[in-house]
Protein backbone atom coordinates (compact mmCIF):
# COMPACT_ATOMS: atom_id res chain seq x y z
CA UNK A 1 0.00 0.00 0.00
CA UNK A 2 1.13 3.58 -0.68
CA UNK A 3 2.44 5.93 1.98
CA UNK A 4 -0.39 8.90 1.90
CA UNK A 5 2.18 11.37 3.01
CA UNK A 6 4.19 9.98 -0.19
CA UNK A 7 1.30 10.67 -2.24
CA UNK A 8 0.31 14.37 -0.69
CA UNK A 9 3.94 15.26 -1.49
CA UNK A 10 4.07 14.25 -5.07
CA UNK A 11 0.61 16.20 -5.19
CA UNK A 12 1.91 19.50 -3.59
CA UNK A 13 5.28 19.65 -5.64
CA UNK A 14 3.44 18.47 -9.15
CA UNK A 15 0.33 20.07 -8.82
CA UNK A 16 2.04 23.22 -7.38
CA UNK A 17 -0.46 23.06 -4.31
CA UNK A 18 -0.16 22.58 -0.59
CA UNK A 19 -1.92 20.12 0.73
CA UNK A 20 -3.90 20.58 3.73
CA UNK A 21 -5.58 16.88 3.99
CA UNK A 22 -5.08 13.28 2.85
CA UNK A 23 -7.33 10.17 2.94
CA UNK A 24 -7.78 7.02 1.42
CA UNK A 25 -10.85 6.65 -0.82
CA UNK A 26 -13.27 3.90 -2.26
CA UNK A 27 -10.41 1.62 -3.74
CA UNK A 28 -11.38 -0.57 -6.74
CA UNK A 29 -8.72 -2.96 -8.64
CA UNK A 30 -6.47 -0.64 -10.51
CA UNK A 31 -4.87 1.79 -8.08
CA UNK A 32 -4.41 3.20 -4.92
CA UNK A 33 -6.81 6.16 -4.47
CA UNK A 34 -7.46 9.39 -2.28
CA UNK A 35 -9.06 12.07 -0.98
CA UNK A 36 -6.91 15.38 -0.91
CA UNK A 37 -8.19 18.69 0.61
CA UNK A 38 -5.86 21.50 -0.71
CA UNK A 39 -4.70 24.58 1.49
CA UNK A 40 -6.80 26.54 -0.56
CA UNK A 41 -9.88 24.11 0.69
CA UNK A 42 -10.44 22.61 -3.01
CA UNK A 43 -11.16 18.89 -3.40
CA UNK A 44 -9.28 17.13 -5.25
CA UNK A 45 -9.07 13.28 -5.99
CA UNK A 46 -5.70 11.65 -6.68
CA UNK A 47 -4.96 8.26 -8.19
CA UNK A 48 -1.36 6.59 -8.01
CA UNK A 49 -1.21 3.76 -10.41
CA UNK A 50 1.76 1.14 -10.64
CA UNK A 51 3.26 0.38 -13.97
CA UNK A 52 2.88 -3.12 -13.85
CA UNK A 53 -1.35 -2.23 -13.53
CA UNK A 54 -1.33 0.63 -15.51
CA UNK A 55 -4.33 -0.43 -18.18
CA UNK A 56 -3.23 0.60 -21.71
CA UNK A 57 -6.47 2.54 -21.78
CA UNK A 58 -5.86 4.54 -18.82
CA UNK A 59 -3.82 7.84 -19.93
CA UNK A 60 -5.03 7.46 -23.79
CA UNK A 61 -8.37 8.31 -21.85
CA UNK A 62 -7.89 11.47 -20.00
CA UNK A 63 -7.23 13.81 -23.21
CA UNK A 64 -10.48 12.33 -24.09
CA UNK A 65 -12.44 13.30 -20.91
CA UNK A 66 -10.62 16.66 -20.92
CA UNK A 67 -12.10 17.58 -23.76
CA UNK A 68 -15.93 16.10 -23.50
CA UNK A 69 -15.35 17.98 -20.01
CA UNK A 70 -14.35 21.30 -21.26
CA UNK A 71 -17.78 20.68 -24.51
CA UNK A 72 -20.13 20.74 -21.49
CA UNK A 73 -20.54 17.02 -20.92
CA UNK A 74 -21.25 16.41 -17.31
CA UNK A 75 -21.54 12.98 -15.77
CA UNK A 76 -18.11 12.14 -16.36
CA UNK A 77 -14.86 12.40 -13.93
CA UNK A 78 -12.37 15.46 -15.14
CA UNK A 79 -8.95 15.08 -15.02
CA UNK A 80 -7.06 18.01 -13.61
CA UNK A 81 -3.75 19.37 -15.22
CA UNK A 82 -0.47 19.28 -13.25
CA UNK A 83 1.92 22.83 -13.14
CA UNK A 84 2.99 21.74 -16.74
CA UNK A 85 0.02 21.27 -17.89
CA UNK A 86 -0.05 17.72 -18.20
CA UNK A 87 -2.92 15.41 -17.44
CA UNK A 88 -0.95 13.30 -15.47
CA UNK A 89 2.52 12.62 -13.93
CA UNK A 90 4.98 9.93 -14.39
CA UNK A 91 6.63 8.84 -10.85
CA UNK A 92 8.93 6.51 -9.75
CA UNK A 93 7.01 3.75 -9.51
CA UNK A 94 3.53 4.20 -11.91
CA UNK A 95 1.64 7.63 -12.85
CA UNK A 96 -0.32 9.90 -10.38
CA UNK A 97 -3.51 11.54 -11.89
CA UNK A 98 -5.43 14.04 -10.43
CA UNK A 99 -9.36 14.70 -10.93
CA UNK A 100 -11.84 16.97 -9.89
CA UNK A 101 -13.67 15.53 -7.11
CA UNK A 102 -16.98 14.01 -7.21
CA UNK A 103 -18.67 14.93 -3.44
CA UNK A 104 -21.07 11.82 -3.44
CA UNK A 105 -21.12 8.36 -2.65
CA UNK A 106 -20.81 5.04 -5.35
CA UNK A 107 -24.17 3.14 -5.65
CA UNK A 108 -25.64 0.39 -7.60
CA UNK A 109 -28.76 1.68 -6.84
CA UNK A 110 -29.73 4.40 -9.09
CA UNK A 111 -32.73 4.92 -11.13
CA UNK A 112 -32.92 3.26 -14.14
CA UNK A 113 -33.64 5.50 -16.30
CA UNK A 114 -31.36 8.21 -15.40
CA UNK A 115 -28.17 6.07 -15.77
CA UNK A 116 -29.90 4.59 -19.50
CA UNK A 117 -30.33 8.16 -20.27
CA UNK A 118 -26.50 9.52 -18.98
CA UNK A 119 -24.99 6.37 -20.82
CA UNK A 120 -27.17 7.65 -23.87
CA UNK A 121 -25.98 10.55 -23.98
CA UNK A 122 -22.37 9.56 -23.30
CA UNK A 123 -23.01 7.36 -26.68
CA UNK A 124 -24.14 10.28 -28.57
CA UNK A 125 -20.63 12.30 -27.91
CA UNK A 126 -18.28 12.41 -31.30
CA UNK A 127 -14.68 11.82 -29.97
CA UNK A 128 -13.32 15.01 -29.71
CA UNK A 129 -11.45 17.09 -32.35
CA UNK A 130 -7.90 16.23 -32.07
CA UNK A 131 -8.15 13.68 -28.83
CA UNK A 132 -7.81 9.64 -29.72
CA UNK A 133 -8.42 6.57 -27.82
CA UNK A 134 -7.69 3.15 -28.51
CA UNK A 135 -10.15 0.94 -30.72
CA UNK A 136 -11.77 -2.12 -29.93
CA UNK A 137 -9.91 -4.50 -32.25
CA UNK A 138 -11.97 -7.66 -31.59
CA UNK A 139 -8.77 -9.41 -31.21
CA UNK A 140 -8.59 -11.78 -28.02
CA UNK A 141 -5.12 -11.33 -26.72
CA UNK A 142 -5.69 -13.62 -23.53
CA UNK A 143 -5.59 -16.97 -24.42
CA UNK A 144 -1.96 -18.13 -23.46
CA UNK A 145 -2.29 -16.61 -20.08
CA UNK A 146 -5.58 -17.40 -19.59
CA UNK A 147 -4.81 -21.68 -20.43
CA UNK A 148 -1.59 -21.27 -18.72
CA UNK A 149 -3.54 -20.35 -15.26
CA UNK A 150 -6.09 -22.37 -15.55
CA UNK A 151 -4.07 -25.39 -15.66
CA UNK A 152 -1.66 -24.39 -12.65
CA UNK A 153 -4.93 -24.00 -11.03
CA UNK A 154 -6.14 -27.50 -11.39
CA UNK A 155 -2.36 -28.30 -11.00
CA UNK A 156 -2.15 -26.32 -7.17
CA UNK A 157 -2.40 -27.53 -4.17
CA UNK A 158 -1.82 -25.24 -0.90
CA UNK A 159 -4.28 -23.25 1.22
CA UNK A 160 -7.29 -23.14 1.23
CA UNK A 161 -8.47 -20.40 -1.02
CA UNK A 162 -5.68 -21.99 -3.82
CA UNK A 163 -7.55 -25.30 -3.76
CA UNK A 164 -10.95 -23.99 -3.68
CA UNK A 165 -10.17 -22.20 -6.99
CA UNK A 166 -8.92 -26.03 -8.37
CA UNK A 167 -12.59 -27.62 -7.27
CA UNK A 168 -14.21 -24.55 -8.54
CA UNK A 169 -12.06 -24.95 -12.14
CA UNK A 170 -12.66 -28.94 -12.37
CA UNK A 171 -16.31 -28.26 -12.04
CA UNK A 172 -16.31 -25.99 -14.76
CA UNK A 173 -15.97 -29.54 -16.59
CA UNK A 174 -16.16 -29.52 -20.90
CA UNK A 175 -17.78 -26.12 -20.97
CA UNK A 176 -14.70 -23.96 -20.38
CA UNK A 177 -13.34 -25.38 -23.63
CA UNK A 178 -16.39 -25.40 -25.58
CA UNK A 179 -17.48 -21.73 -24.48
CA UNK A 180 -13.62 -20.64 -25.20
CA UNK A 181 -14.22 -22.60 -29.10
CA UNK A 182 -17.72 -20.44 -29.15
CA UNK A 183 -15.65 -17.22 -28.41
CA UNK A 184 -13.05 -17.72 -30.43
CA UNK A 185 -15.99 -17.96 -33.68
CA UNK A 186 -17.97 -14.68 -32.49
CA UNK A 187 -14.75 -12.58 -31.75
CA UNK A 188 -13.58 -13.89 -35.81
CA UNK A 189 -17.63 -12.66 -36.81
CA UNK A 190 -17.06 -9.08 -35.29
CA UNK A 191 -14.10 -8.61 -37.09
CA UNK A 192 -15.70 -8.97 -40.45
CA UNK A 193 -18.05 -6.70 -39.28
CA UNK A 194 -18.89 -3.43 -39.81
CA UNK A 195 -20.22 -1.32 -35.87
CA UNK A 196 -20.52 2.07 -35.52
CA UNK A 197 -18.11 2.71 -32.48
CA UNK A 198 -18.70 5.49 -29.75
CA UNK A 199 -17.28 6.40 -27.01
CA UNK A 200 -17.05 3.42 -24.27
CA UNK A 201 -16.76 2.84 -20.79
CA UNK A 202 -16.78 -0.63 -21.04
CA UNK A 203 -17.44 -1.38 -16.64
CA UNK A 204 -20.91 1.10 -16.17
CA UNK A 205 -22.98 -1.21 -13.31
CA UNK A 206 -19.66 -0.72 -10.82
CA UNK A 207 -18.55 2.83 -11.44
CA UNK A 208 -21.76 4.91 -10.97
CA UNK A 209 -21.75 7.77 -8.26
CA UNK A 210 -24.38 9.71 -6.94
CA UNK A 211 -23.67 13.67 -5.88
CA UNK A 212 -25.39 15.60 -2.81
CA UNK A 213 -27.53 17.32 -5.29
CA UNK A 214 -28.58 13.96 -6.99
CA UNK A 215 -26.91 14.41 -10.01
CA UNK A 216 -25.60 10.76 -12.04
CA UNK A 217 -21.56 10.27 -12.36
CA UNK A 218 -19.87 7.50 -14.29
CA UNK A 219 -15.95 7.44 -12.99
CA UNK A 220 -13.26 5.43 -13.36
CA UNK A 221 -12.66 5.55 -16.91
CA UNK A 222 -9.48 3.43 -17.01
CA UNK A 223 -10.72 1.44 -20.22
CA UNK A 224 -11.89 4.14 -22.21
CA UNK A 225 -12.46 2.65 -25.73
CA UNK A 226 -14.05 3.46 -29.05
CA UNK A 227 -16.02 0.07 -29.49
CA UNK A 228 -19.74 -0.60 -30.36
CA UNK A 229 -22.34 0.73 -27.83
CA UNK A 230 -23.12 -3.26 -26.75
CA UNK A 231 -19.51 -2.90 -24.72
CA UNK A 232 -21.60 -0.85 -22.19
CA UNK A 233 -24.97 -2.37 -23.25
CA UNK A 234 -24.35 -6.15 -22.91
CA UNK A 235 -24.79 -5.48 -18.58
CA UNK A 236 -28.44 -3.84 -19.29
CA UNK A 237 -30.25 -6.12 -22.01
CA UNK A 238 -32.05 -8.04 -19.54
CA UNK A 239 -33.28 -4.10 -18.02
CA UNK A 240 -36.10 -2.51 -19.71
CA UNK A 241 -36.20 0.78 -17.85
CA UNK A 242 -32.74 1.36 -18.78
CA UNK A 243 -32.76 0.44 -22.28
CA UNK A 244 -36.07 2.32 -22.78
CA UNK A 245 -34.05 5.50 -21.63
CA UNK A 246 -30.67 4.74 -23.34
CA UNK A 247 -33.27 4.34 -27.21
CA UNK A 248 -35.21 7.36 -26.33
CA UNK A 249 -31.55 9.63 -25.76
CA UNK A 250 -30.47 7.72 -28.99
CA UNK A 251 -33.30 7.14 -31.10
CA UNK A 252 -34.27 3.60 -30.42
CA UNK A 253 -31.21 2.05 -30.73
CA UNK A 254 -30.86 -1.71 -31.58
CA UNK A 255 -28.85 -3.74 -29.11
CA UNK A 256 -26.65 -6.11 -31.84
CA UNK A 257 -26.56 -9.93 -30.17
CA UNK A 258 -23.07 -10.43 -32.13
CA UNK A 259 -21.46 -7.65 -30.77
CA UNK A 260 -23.22 -8.04 -27.13
CA UNK A 261 -22.15 -12.18 -27.32
CA UNK A 262 -18.76 -10.93 -27.84
CA UNK A 263 -18.71 -8.54 -24.69
CA UNK A 264 -20.46 -10.90 -22.65
CA UNK A 265 -17.61 -13.64 -23.25
CA UNK A 266 -14.92 -11.59 -23.31
CA UNK A 267 -15.85 -10.76 -19.98
CA UNK A 268 -16.61 -13.82 -18.45
CA UNK A 269 -12.92 -15.02 -19.48
CA UNK A 270 -11.08 -11.89 -18.57
CA UNK A 271 -12.67 -12.31 -15.15
CA UNK A 272 -12.00 -16.09 -14.83
CA UNK A 273 -8.47 -14.83 -15.58
CA UNK A 274 -8.24 -11.92 -13.18
CA UNK A 275 -9.64 -13.68 -10.51
CA UNK A 276 -7.91 -17.24 -10.74
CA UNK A 277 -4.58 -14.78 -11.17
CA UNK A 278 -5.13 -13.04 -8.05
CA UNK A 279 -5.18 -16.33 -5.75
CA UNK A 280 -2.50 -17.88 -7.74
CA UNK A 281 0.01 -14.56 -7.88
CA UNK A 282 -0.64 -12.95 -5.14
CA UNK A 283 -0.09 -14.85 -1.88
CA UNK A 284 0.05 -11.60 0.33
CA UNK A 285 -2.91 -10.37 -1.30
CA UNK A 286 -6.47 -9.73 1.07
CA UNK A 287 -8.19 -10.33 -1.75
CA UNK A 288 -7.55 -13.58 -2.76
CA UNK A 289 -10.33 -15.21 -0.28
CA UNK A 290 -12.63 -12.31 -2.43
CA UNK A 291 -11.83 -13.01 -5.52
CA UNK A 292 -12.94 -16.88 -4.97
CA UNK A 293 -15.94 -15.93 -3.59
CA UNK A 294 -16.85 -13.94 -6.87
CA UNK A 295 -15.67 -17.16 -9.03
CA UNK A 296 -18.26 -18.92 -7.03
CA UNK A 297 -21.07 -16.35 -6.54
CA UNK A 298 -24.02 -14.70 -8.72
CA UNK A 299 -22.52 -12.81 -10.69
CA UNK A 300 -19.76 -14.93 -12.54
CA UNK A 301 -22.62 -17.83 -11.98
CA UNK A 302 -25.00 -15.60 -13.45
CA UNK A 303 -22.49 -14.74 -16.48
CA UNK A 304 -22.10 -18.53 -17.46
CA UNK A 305 -25.92 -18.97 -17.30
CA UNK A 306 -26.23 -16.27 -20.13
CA UNK A 307 -23.18 -17.98 -21.69
CA UNK A 308 -24.82 -21.81 -22.00
CA UNK A 309 -28.19 -19.79 -23.03
CA UNK A 310 -26.85 -18.57 -25.75
CA UNK A 311 -25.37 -21.84 -26.26
CA UNK A 312 -28.72 -23.37 -26.67
CA UNK A 313 -29.76 -21.09 -29.30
Amino acid sequence: MDDPQRIARLVASRYACAVARIEAAPRGWTGETYAVTTAAGARLFAKHIRADRLPPATLPALPVLDALHRAGVRGLTAPVPSATGALYEEVEDGVLVLFEHIDGVQTDDVEPTRLGDLVGAIHDQPVPPGASAPRETFVITFGEALWETVARGMQARGDEVTRGLGTFLEGLGTDLRRDWAAFGAVAERCREARFATVITHGDVPWNVMLDQAGEVHLVDWDELLLAPAERDLWFFTEQPEFMAAYRARRGGHEVDALAASYYLHHRYFEELLAFARTILDEPESTRRAESLALLRGPWITGLRTRIASARAE
